[in-house]
């Protein structure tokens, strides 16, 4: 049986060997995943019985009923507009998949984004501005898909008392 050395001078592993540590420094940096899978953009508007929600915050739950297996759930603040843009361990967007999505009104003292992003921040009794319903991934009837190019608005999110 030949050995290592000998096989790497045959014409069957004829590779050079300049080319050697680049690649494997190449396949070190790609292949390991310490930087996380990719985020896309996502930025929407979310409506409260069809006016502007004026502050919140907005998660984004991994559905993993639908395939997603994303470790950490994406979230967002809301602004005064009704906008909000989703963000991922500090960095701007989202991995793709389907999420299933909550929404948190803004609570005097709340901190933007809740300490737990899979977990809505706690409510007050009676449920603030919206619906329970959509405060809870349990119960929530929101969902998005995150894809590469979103249609416009595809992020939009409408909430109801």
């Amino acid at each position: 049986m030949k050995s290592f050395s000998d096989l790497s001078s045959s014409k069957i592993f004829a590779f050079p060997r300049s080319l050697l540590i680049p690649l494997v420094a190449c396949l070190a940096f790609t292949g390991c995943g310490g930087s996380g899978p990719k985020l896309y953009p996502v930025k929407g508007k979310i409506t409260l019985d069809g006016a502007d929600l004026k502050a919140g915050v907005v998660t984004f739950i991994p559905d993993q009923g639908k395939g997603n297996k994303v470790a950490k759930g994406p979230v967002g603040k809301i602004g005064s507009d009704g906008t909000y843009t989703i963000a991922t361990d500090g960095k701007d967007g989202a991995p793709l998949g389907w999420y299933k999505v909550t929404v948190v009104t803004q609570m005097p003292g709340m901190d933007a984004a809740p300490a737990d992003p899979s977990k809505p921040p706690p409510m007050p009794s009676g449920g603030g501005d919206i619906n329970k319903r959509f405060t809870s991934a349990e119960t929530t009837t929101l969902s998005v898909e995150v894809v590469a190019a979103p249609q416009p608005g595809q992020y939009d999110l409408k909430v109801t008392r």
